[in-house]
């Protein structure tokens, strides 16, 4: 009996021994950033990062002049809104936001288009065959970029005119303008 009581007090003896000289494994960081890029329009808007992770995280740069950041740490898993209001000039701005998790590290590259450079119109029409007096001629405006075109008479606007051409008939002296019209409303007159 003694043997029996001595063996199992040295069997949990042994066991106590190994439970303790087992080293505690710590639980590794993770971190999941989703999407990797993001780029916004020249006319401002509101976009989404999704951060995941099992430990505190922030991110880098906390701001910027033209992202607002709704959120720059946190724990755990979080939605982020990056947002940006317009962007007047032709620059592109462009940055990258560091994600980090103790040892993890992930990165959202960030863009924001310029605007469109205003379209340079051109005008051309020959009015060399016209009578003295009375000119016809259909003059025709071309500006890289364009999708519409503005149209003067003098200062003033021509009415319904958008087309790359406009045909007219003038008494006397008339000087007409033409303003080239890019996607987001921009122009420059001709």
């Amino acid at each position: 009996m003694k043997k029996t009581f001595l063996f199992s007090v040295l069997l949990c003896l042994a066991g106590l021994f190994s439970f303790v000289a087992c080293e505690h494994e710590e639980e590794k960081n993770t971190l999941n950033v989703s999407p990797p890029e993001i780029t916004f329009s020249s006319q401002g808007e509101a976009k989404n990062i999704t951060i995941s992770s099992n430990t505190d995280w922030n991110i880098e740069p906390e701001s910027l002049n033209w992202l607002d950041i709704s959120l720059t740490s946190g724990n755990g898993a979080a939605t982020v809104t990056l947002t940006t209001v317009e962007n007047s000039s032709t620059v592109t701005h462009s940055a990258t936001l560091t994600v980090t998790a103790g040892d993890k590290t992930a990165t959202v590259a960030v863009s924001q288009r310029g605007v469109s450079p205003p379209p340079q119109a051109t005008i051309s029409g020959d009015d060399s065959n016209c009578p003295q007096g009375t000119s016809s001629v259909t003059l025709t405006a071309s500006a890289t970029g364009a999708t519409s075109y503005v149209w003067y008479n003098g200062e003033n606007v021509i009415p319904d005119k958008t087309a790359s051409t406009m045909a007219v008939t003038t008494r006397g002296r008339n000087t007409y303008y033409a303003a080239g019209v890019n996607e987001v409303g921009a122009k420059n007159v001709n």
